[in-house]
């Protein structure tokens, strides 16, 4: 499993796009803040979850505890993260 922040981005999306077609497993994280066109954002996370392997939450990495808690999680799921990608 993969951790991806800012997957809902141009090349978050992309890097989660190319991490499922390999077979991957990917947590996406996103704020979905209005830096850029929300439709934009939505219509690329509707294609993500178009696919088997791909979580999302929604979420603000600007704080550790966050990022710390949904790590927690998903290792308390009994995933152990490959890595985290933050873009």
């Amino acid at each position: 499993m993969y951790i991806v922040t800012g997957c809902a981005g141009f090349i978050g999306s992309h890097v989660t796009q190319r991490l499922l077609e390999s077979g991957e497993q990917v947590l996406g994280i996103d704020e979905l803040n209005d830096s850029t066109d929300q439709r934009l954002k939505r219509w690329r996370l509707d294609q993500l979850r178009k696919q088997s392997g791909f979580k999302m939450f929604k979420a603000d990495v600007a704080s550790p505890e966050t990022v710390r808690g949904i790590v927690s999680e998903v290792r308390d799921s009994g995933e152990d993260p490959s890595a985290l990608i933050n873009l």
